[in-house]
């Protein structure tokens, strides 16, 4: 604005006076605006000063007024606190405390507590020390508590726990101390009290193990009497003697007697003193001669059967019952010895003084125990008498047993022999009936292999002498046909109905026919003979060769060199079979101990035996379950299946039907069943059929023995055998067998 006026005042024609004037004015018009605008902006700042002011105020008011608040608040803590507690700057004025430790000071030391006002005159002077030295420390950052007694006059001394702790400002510099007391005087007089009752008790401690000793040495003495009374055995009388010092000693009586009571008289069966007597004084008494029962002390406990326990005899009726005893006596104990359910005699002690204490309950259940105890060995001695007396009549009665004895085990032994005998002969006769059979049965398989052997030999010189023309005959490509068509043949290894036969020939000779062969008919004969029933149409070419005669013939040879042998196999296994079983039936292995037995195998051994009789009216119909094996004795087995099969044939004349089962019973038994369609057992001969040497058969037909023998041998299996027969009907045997393995047997076969 300035530049522009100044500007307009050179474009005027003004003089320089008149400039000068004009610029003068213009100078001060513009010191003027300047003052203006800069007195403009103090009063701004004034403004903004005189507002952060008014805020700062603000803000002070109200933390003065929180301060207050706080104040009261910490009042108000300070003052539900359940000890007194009073603030002190580093100079021990008071800066503030609670209601309780104002009550405190008026109570304890007649000070009224003000704030501000110095705290040492308020502190006794026996405690001036100790509270000078801990303040120090709580100025060094250090806390400490100390209890410490105050003598009060109205009250006594009483117990205060001081709590000296320094308080920090919030820069963590140390501004004031706390200090807290807390009356302990009821802690510290229950302490005092407890303090004397340990005292107390350390006192019974010491009683307490004296006692204990006393008891353990009562109870090892007890232990040692109780073994005593446990270990007699041989020298009676010394071993109770040493009993009844021990026990005399135990419960500190002087004398200790063991009566034995004879015709109403009491006998001296042992005696003990522990105190010197008389060398004559058993002489002198009639105690060896015995004391009238109804004259002693010990009648009343003979009487009741109960322990006697008297103090002062010599004030009691009893007074005149113990002259006999040397020096009198003064205290008893007593108790009756029950022997064998009869009144042996009476346990008594004596003390010819008053004992130092009266005699208590425990005195007296020690003395029936130990009469309990001294009856038992008395008892046992007893026993043992006469158990060795009894032992002598036994081993008397023993030693005629045994030579009893060993003349039954040598009749036994005779007459198992014959047993054995009369077994065997029925055995052998059984074989002998079967034999025919059995040789027919041998003579099949053979005849077989015999047979089969010519076609072998037959075939093998026609191969070797006409396979090598064939071979000529044929190129590479026709061979690997012969040789696939001979491979073919030999894998058609299932047996094919003389139907399917039929059926085959048919539809290979129309196949054949089709390819205008001449001698279809024949042609398709022999490969059916040699077993190619399948893929005829690969062969074709094979079957128009030139040479198609020889190729059918070599093939017919080949196949039959295998369909042989497979014969010959057949008839080897069905023979050894027979004459596996005839081995086992005939020659038994030693079953000392039991195996696992397959019961359907053992079945199969027998009936392989008697296969011939299916030939000639006999049908077996089996039933075998799946059974788990059982433990047993497999060759005992095969005996009982043989003899009830052989019994089922004769009654049946050798034609009819055997039904044989297998089956479970229960989880732990199966059974086998075994039913003939016979005739029938008579009801009245039911009960009879297994006692040894009984038998309906004519004589010479068998020996009695063979159900006999299956009972024994089911028993031995821990199994049992029932019978059930309608007469018109047939019979039905039912053997159980346990499954578990049987405990040792000590029944022998037989």
């Amino acid at each position: 604005m300035f530049l522009a006026a100044s500007e307009k005042l050179l474009h005027l024609n003004l003089s320089f006076e008149q400039i000068l004037v004009i610029s003068g004015l213009l100078l001060g018009m513009l010191a003027l605006w300047v003052y203006l605008r800069q007195a403009r902006g103090m009063r701004l700042v004034w403004q903004q000063m005189q507002q952060q002011y008014d805020q700062h105020n603000e803000v002070l008011v109200a933390q003065q007024q929180r301060l207050q608040e706080s104040a009261v608040q910490l009042k108000a803590i300070l003052n539900n606190l359940s000890h007194a507690y009073c603030l002190l700057s580093p100079q021990k004025n008071i800066l503030t405390f609670n209601t309780l430790a104002y009550e405190y000071a008026q109570e304890l030391f007649g000070q009224r507590l003000r704030e501000g006002a110095p705290v040492a005159p308020m502190i006794p002077e026996e405690v001036q020390p100790v509270f000078e030295q801990l303040f120090q420390k709580a100025l060094l950052g250090e806390r400490h508590i100390l209890d410490q007694s105050l003598k009060i006059k109205y009250a006594g001394r009483v117990w205060y726990q001081f709590q000296v702790n320094p308080v920090y400002d919030m820069y963590g510099q140390i501004y004031a101390v706390s200090v807290g007391m807390v009356d302990i005087t009821t802690r510290k007089r229950a302490e005092e009290r407890v303090r004397r009752q340990n005292k107390e008790l350390a006192q019974k401690n010491i009683q307490l193990e004296h006692s204990q000793q006393t008891l353990q040495k009562a109870k090892q003495r007890v232990e040692q009497i109780y073994a005593l009374t446990a270990n007699i055995s041989g020298d009676l009388k010394a071993q109770i003697r040493e009993v009844l010092e021990a026990s005399t000693e135990a419960i500190g009586f002087e004398q200790g007697v063991i009566y034995q009571l004879q015709s109403e008289h009491l006998i001296l069966f042992e005696h003990v003193s522990r105190v010197t007597i008389a060398a004559d004084w058993l002489a002198n008494t009639n105690m060896l001669e015995g004391i009238p029962l109804a004259q002693s002390i010990e009648a009343a406990c003979c009487r009741d059967h109960l322990p006697l326990a008297i103090d002062h005899v010599s004030l009691t009726e009893y007074a005149h019952t113990l002259n006999h005893l040397e020096g009198g006596v003064e205290a008893y104990l007593g108790i009756p010895l029950i022997v064998q359910d009869r009144l042996f005699g009476v346990l008594s002690f004596f003390n010819s003084e008053p004992l130092p204490q009266r005699i208590v309950q425990t005195d007296v259940d020690f003395i029936i125990i130990l009469g309990q105890w001294v009856s038992a060995a008395l008892t046992r001695h007893t026993n043992e008498q006469t158990l060795r007396q009894q032992k002598a009549v036994i081993e008397q009665q023993k030693e005629q047993l045994e030579r009893q004895l060993r003349v039954l085990d040598k009749n036994h032994q005779t007459l198992k022999t014959a047993q054995a005998q009369l077994i065997e002969t029925e055995k052998l006769a059984t074989i002998g009936q079967l034999s025919a059979g059995i040789a027919h049965d041998i003579n099949t398989p053979l005849g077989a292999i015999q047979a089969s052997v010519e076609n072998m030999r037959d075939s093998v010189q026609q191969t070797i002498r006409k396979l090598p023309l064939l071979l000529k005959a044929l190129d590479e490509k026709y061979q690997k046909l012969f040789f696939a068509l001979v491979a073919q043949a030999l894998q058609q290894g299932r047996p094919r109905t003389s139907a399917e036969e039929r059926q085959q020939r048919r539809q290979l000779k129309a196949l054949l026919e089709s390819y205008q062969l001449e001698s279809a008919d024949s042609l398709a004969d022999t490969l059916t003979d040699i077993g190619l029933v399948e893929d005829w149409e690969q062969y074709i070419a094979l079957l128009l060769h030139p040479s198609r005669w020889l190729v059918v013939e070599m093939a017919y040879h080949l196949t039959t060199l295998q369909r042989d042998s497979a014969h010959i196999q057949h008839a080897t296994e069905k023979a050894a079979v027979i004459v596996h079983s005839l081995k086992r039936f005939t020659h038994p292995a030693d079953d000392a101990e039991a195996v696992p037995v397959d019961l359907a195998d053992s079945l199969e051994t027998v009936l392989v035996l008697f296969a011939n009789y299916t030939k000639k009216g006999l049908d077996i119909v089996r039933r075998f379950d799946a059974v788990p094996h059982i433990w047993g004795y497999p060759d005992e087995l095969t005996q009982v299946w043989s003899n009830l099969i052989h019994n089922a044939l004769q009654a049946m004349n050798y034609q009819g039907t055997i039904k044989i089962q297998l089956q479970m019973h229960s989880l732990q038994e199966v059974v086998v069943a075994i039913r003939d369609s016979g005739q029938g057992i008579a009801p009245e001969l039911i009960p009879k059929i297994f006692e040894p040497f009984f038998t309906t058969k004519k004589i010479g037909e068998g020996s009695g023995l063979g159900l006999h023998t299956v009972k024994k041998i089911v028993e031995k299996h821990q199994g049992r055998i029932d019978v059930q027969s309608e007469q018109g009907f047939g019979t039905v045997f039912m053997i159980y067998l346990p499954i578990h393995q049987p405990a040792t047997q000590t029944t022998e076969s037989t």
